[in-house]
């Protein structure tokens, strides 16, 4: 788990199947009183053959009768890393995340709606499985006025053994928050 001890995973113990394609569903969210779309936030783990597999989220306001995807590559912190055209899934995270990292995107068309679903989804092809898809610490929230967010951070000397004599850290941040920063 990113922290703690239990977490939603593919397989705890193994590869994910082929040929699969499974969701988890959320239970019904009440967002009519919001003016604004909530934020998701959350921890998440992929080990998926890139290209090939993926693992989304979509969003339904209708109790699950119609579900759209939530967010696009590029979107967002963290959010899909590939077009899936092998099996039709569209955006999705795919490929290997080397362990837990943090994701995050707007709920895009939830607020104002008393009957939200989310499902995370996994589709894979039959040959190669990877260790799979995993979500942990989830939060939903309304967004704030002011929310940065650190994207990332590097020192210029990150490659060689003792660093150099004028290092720089170089920090990359995004605004999530909806003033303009």
């Amino acid at each position: 788990a990113a922290k703690g001890e239990t977490a939603w995973l593919t397989s705890l113990d193994s590869t994910y199947n082929g040929n699969e394609f499974s969701y988890l569903v959320s239970p019904c969210f009440n967002f009519s009183d919001l003016t604004e779309d909530p934020v998701i936030e959350l921890s998440i783990f992929r080990d998926l053959e890139a290209d090939f597999d993926g693992a989304f989220l979509d969003l339904s306001t209708d109790d699950g009768d119609n579900w759209q995807r939530v967010g696009a590559i590029g979107e967002g912190l963290n959010w899909y890393t590939e077009n899936n055209t092998q099996l039709g899934l569209g955006n999705v995270w795919s490929g290997n995340s080397k362990g837990w990292i943090p994701a995050r995107h707007l709920l895009n068309g939830a607020a104002g709606n008393e009957t939200v679903r989310l499902r995370f989804g996994i589709g894979a092809d039959e040959f190669v499985a990877g260790e799979g898809f995993g979500i942990d610490d989830i939060r939903i929230r309304v967004p704030q006025a002011n929310d940065f967010a650190a994207i990332s951070a590097f020192s210029t000397g990150d490659a060689l053994p003792c660093g150099i004599d004028d290092d720089r850290v170089v920090f990359s941040i995004a605004n999530f928050g909806t003033e303009v920063q």
